[in-house]
């Protein structure tokens, strides 16, 4: 399994980047730790909350 490769416009995907707090959409590699975090053992203290890797942009 991969990065499946986006369908939008490379103009498209920057300007919707624009509208998030760090200015582009986040990379793979930037919300890969969250996700690595939420699958670990170290996360046995995390119950019944949503860890948002979202660039700052409020969902």
């Amino acid at each position: 399994m991969g990065v499946v490769p986006c369908a939008a416009p490379r103009a498209s995907v920057a300007q919707r980047g624009k509208t998030y707090p760090v200015g582009r959409l986040l990379r793979p590699e930037e919300v890969a730790p969250t996700i690595v975090f939420l699958c670990s053992a170290a996360n046995n203290a995390v119950t019944g909350e949503i860890a948002r890797a979202s660039g700052g942009r409020p969902m």
